[in-house]
């Protein structure tokens, strides 16, 4: 420990005596530390300096840790206590605060400040704290002095206002028969207030310019001698700081400062202005105040000129016309007849009802914010009133535990938007946040996108404001007091009923470390809550990706994960140098979260790692099965055969050749009868389609096999179909010529020209009825429900909105007009690909290909059609993309 450290340790421990109750003296401590007083002083200044410890203002100078003394020392308040009257300052404006702090201890002499703002919002009350906390923290003298001035006064009479400024010399104008200092003069060592900055000439600007830049300015009438003071400076002004200020003025000060409207703070925030404002009417007229509690919705919600200046002219009206009628009594009652008659306008039913009570306030009572906060909250929103609901349900109805706190959910997200502006949807546009909550939001935005990419996840806006929500309403503990044992059952409950919703919570909670410590409890029980609905839980088998390398499992998870549209597979990677033991411990800890009875799959990519078996199968309930080479494709493969409810057994019989390490060399795509599946969309929509045939196929003789459609074009290009020997048929979105081998177009199947085909070619395999079934499944899946019903995180609504507008665009640039079934292709493909290349899947087509004329006059006009989605997705369109477009529409485009 440093000796810094010790003096502060010291420090902490004589504080704690009550002797010390006001603070030390370095004389004082002296006799604690066998060291001198110079060097204790000069610790103790580095302390100070870094806001450990404070001090007073006084001879000795007393010193005190930060925080310790709440009441005044020494005739001034401490710099903890200064900004505490200001509302706001620990929350919609700490940002604010913490910048006038910043500029007022800033070495030498501080920095400029100016307040924007618009007429009463407390730019002049800002700025005698400003001041205060100044002396508070010993940067000016005790006495140093506040000095006002309002430029508007004299705005018509530029060289008064420049004498009244920087004072003026004999003769400098007619009725100057002597020199006089002025208020520059008369600030010195202290603040000067320059209010209005706005009237104030470009001439003085220019002088004051001067002063920021030099340190010194002449007084009006003299051409030689110049001046030198210490003043600090702050500025306020109604108007736009570029329009009004000269740029060189401007650049010299480096603070700006803006303070909102009274409508845009948050509700806490002006209810308790008004609580305020009425509780020093209360302490004028020593009159405890009932205020009812449609005078609070209505000053809270339609006081919109003259912001908190004019909220104060209200309340003292509105106490003098409730005291004029009330001269006897206690208690004054303020009801909507003693406000202005300008309240009158407003309709009870256009003013939101946020509470049904009304407000009291004692006149000995000292302004308490957690008063007002209790009065918002305690009627709807504490966490015990909704145990006490859930207590009487909880053993025999979980799903009505889950409306119950669904419901809960909904009323905290309305509470919080209205009375915290914590509103998920307009946080970013909102400019009087608190700063915690918009930290808080944008790191929400981040993780949550880090979950649904690694989960294939896809949260409603709906869920993310919900999620959010109940985030800030555990940060800021409004939630009220509860047992942990109160909702240990609950939480169990839900747990058991989802636990991938719960894990999923819990990895989401804990990204934000720091800020969920003492939160964890609440926000295990909303989360999953919330989450419930989006995840699947009938998926019979579970399923884990364990492999060595920082990233292997996680890339393989969130490929498999986003195609199958949840969570299956939970990654797990092992770094080369680590030991296997420590990826077993957090294997089991996961396996205990989950409900293995019904078997686990483990895809491993290396012998070692097969040897798990023996270390985790305690934790297992059913049987397990590990398969060693794992590829992205089977973690596809098997994640779809777990999502369509394949059980483990099912699961063995199909990969039991290959469970094994050795090498097997089929000829050709497949040893067996195929029917191969090829998409110009991408290998997401075969898959789909995949899905859609082996669901109406009774009968599993016959393989289906998806197909990248240029590899597809390659083999038949280049004549290998003996690849191809035991395809009896290709299904592809666009017109291939794979002869001999017959091929269909999805379009003939939606429109019934595809029956015979199918018939003919899949005699024996394919019924009437299951051709049938197949062409219903598959026009229900080429439609727009369809196509949202496919999407993994994009919002369906405004996607498909998008690609109809570039589609129109298509068609006007080729004066062309697509048939529905181009079109309903195009929406297919252009809502998938976007979403694949936001989580980077992009093909493997070469780019560097020569192209044709109508090639390259296509791929600029693409760029311009898709230059609003790439930069608002933040997306890269390869060559290859479009020219995948470009086979989709060319044969309409160009032989129209």
């Amino acid at each position: 420990m440093n000796r810094k450290d010790e003096v502060y340790e010291q420090l902490i421990k004589i504080l704690d005596n009550p002797e010390y109750c006001e603070g030390i003296t370095t004389t004082e401590l002296e006799k604690f530390l066998n060291v001198k007083r110079s060097v204790i002083s000069h610790y103790l200044n580095i302390l100070f300096r870094e806001g450990k410890v404070s001090k007073t203002n006084t001879r000795p100078v007393k010193y005190y840790l930060s925080g310790q003394i709440s009441k005044s020392i020494g005739g001034i308040e401490t710099a903890d206590e200064v900004f505490d009257k200001f509302i706001g300052a620990d929350g919609s404006l700490k940002m604010q605060i913490e910048q006038c702090k910043s500029a007022v201890v800033y070495p030498p002499d501080g920095l400029p400040i100016i307040i924007s703002g618009n007429s009463g919002v407390g730019k002049s009350y800002l700025a005698s704290l400003i001041y205060q906390y100044a002396r508070s923290m010993n940067v000016i003298q005790s006495n140093a002095p506040f000095v006002e001035l309002n430029c508007a006064d004299y705005a018509n009479n530029p060289e008064l206002l420049s004498s009244v400024l920087f004072g003026y010399v004999e003769g400098a104008f007619t009725g100057a028969v002597k020199s006089k200092k002025g208020l520059m003069d008369e600030a010195d060592g202290g603040y000067l207030f320059l209010d209005e900055i706005h009237r104030l000439s470009f001439e003085n600007q220019e002088k004051l310019f001067l002063y920021l830049d030099k340190g010194r300015f002449r007084r009006l009438g003299e051409n030689e001698v110049w001046h030198s003071v210490k003043v600090r400076f702050i500025f306020a002004t109604t108007e736009n700081l570029q329009e009004t200020l000269l740029e060189t003025f401007l650049r010299r000060i480096p603070v700006r400062i803006t303070l909102p409207d009274f409508q845009q703070r948050p509700l806490l925030e002006r209810l308790a202005l008004i609580y305020t404002f009425y509780k020093n009417e209360a302490i004028k007229l020593k009159r405890d105040i009932e205020i009812d509690n449609e005078v609070l919705n209505t000053l809270a919600f339609s006081v919109t000129k003259g912001n908190i200046g004019m909220l104060k002219n209200h309340i003292k009206l509105s106490c003098a016309n409730a005291y004029k009628k009330q001269l006897d009594g206690y208690r004054l009652i303020i009801t909507m007849m003693d406000l202005d008659d300008s309240f009158n306008k407003y309709q009870s039913n256009d003013i939101p009802k946020y509470t049904t009570v009304p407000f009291y306030i004692s006149k000995n009572d000292e302004i308490n914010m957690e008063l007002i906060r209790h009065r918002l909250n305690a009627e709807d929103i504490n966490i015990k009133n909704l145990i006490d609901s859930i207590r009487e349900v909880y053993e025999r109805d979980f799903k009505k535990i889950l409306e119950i706190l669904k419901l809960f959910v909904k009323k905290v997200s309305r509470k919080m938007a209205i009375i915290y502006n914590v509103d998920f949807n307009n946080i970013e546009r909102e400019k009087s946040i608190d700063p915690l909550a918009k930290l808080l939001y944008y790191r929400f935005k981040d993780e949550i996108r880090n979950i649904c990419n690694k989960y294939g996840l896809a949260f409603s806006e709906e869920a993310k404001s919900d999620l959010y929500s109940m985030l800030m309403y555990a940060v800021y503990k409004v939630y009220g007091n509860f047992k942990k044992e109160d909702i240990n059952n609950v939480l169990l409950k839900i747990k058991n009923f989802n636990p991938k919703a719960f894990i999923i919570s819990k990895k989401l909670i804990q990204s934000f470390g720091e800020y969920s410590q003492g939160i964890d409890d609440i926000l295990y029980i909303f989360f999953p809550v919330i989450l419930y609905d989006l995840i699947k839980t009938d998926m019979k088998v579970q399923a884990i990706i364990a492999t060595h390398g920082d990233s292997t499992a996680s890339s393989i998870a969130s490929v498999a994960n986003s195609l199958c549209g949840t969570y299956i597979f939970e990654p797990f990677d092992m770094p080369i140098t680590d030991d296997s033991q420590d990826l077993v411990e957090k294997v089991n800890e996961y396996i205990k979260e989950i409900d293995t009875s019904q078997g686990l799959i483990l895809l491993v990519d290396m012998g070692s790692l097969q040897d798990m078996y023996e270390p985790i199968k305690n934790s297992i309930k059913g049987e397990l099965l590990i398969i060693n080479n794992v590829t992205t494709h089977l973690a596809i493969d098997i994640g779809f055969r777990i999502l369509m409810g394949d059980t483990l057994q099912e699961i063995i019989e199909k990969y039991k050749d290959g469970i094994h390490t050795e090498v097997r060399y089929y000829e050709g795509i497949a040893k067996g009868d195929n029917i191969i599946i090829s998409c110009i969309s991408g290998i997401g929509i075969a898959q789909k389609l995949k899905e859609i045939f082996q669901g109406c196929l009774d009968d599993k003789k016959i393989e289906i096999i998806t197909l990248e459609y240029n590899k597809l074009k390659n083999i038949v290009h280049s004549k290998k179909l003996d690849q191809l020997k035991n395809t009896k048929l290709i299904i592809t979105t666009n017109n291939l010529d794979t002869s001999p081998i017959p091929s269909i177009n999805i379009e003939n199947l939606q429109s019934g020209r595809g029956y015979k085909i199918l018939a003919d070619e899949l005699n024996g395999v394919l019924s009437e009825y299951e051709i049938k079934l197949v062409t219903d499944e598959l026009i229900k899946f080429f439609s727009i429900e369809g196509i949202a019903n496919h999407l993994s995180f994009l919002n369906p609504n405004i996607i498909i909105d998008e690609v109809k507008n570039i589609i129109m665009q298509y068609e006007e640039y080729y004066n062309v007009s697509f048939t529905n079934y181009l079109r309903l292709n195009l929406y297919m493909h252009i809502s998938i690909m976007i979403e694949r290349l936001m989580i980077n899947d992009i093909s493997d087509f070469q780019n560097k290909v020569q192209l044709t004329d109508q090639q390259s006059e296509f791929v600029e006009v693409t760029k311009n059609i898709f230059h609003r989605i790439i930069e608002k997705y933040r997306i890269k369109l390869p060559i290859s993309e479009i020219l995948l477009l470009y086979e989709i529409m060319a044969i309409e485009i160009y032989n129209k």
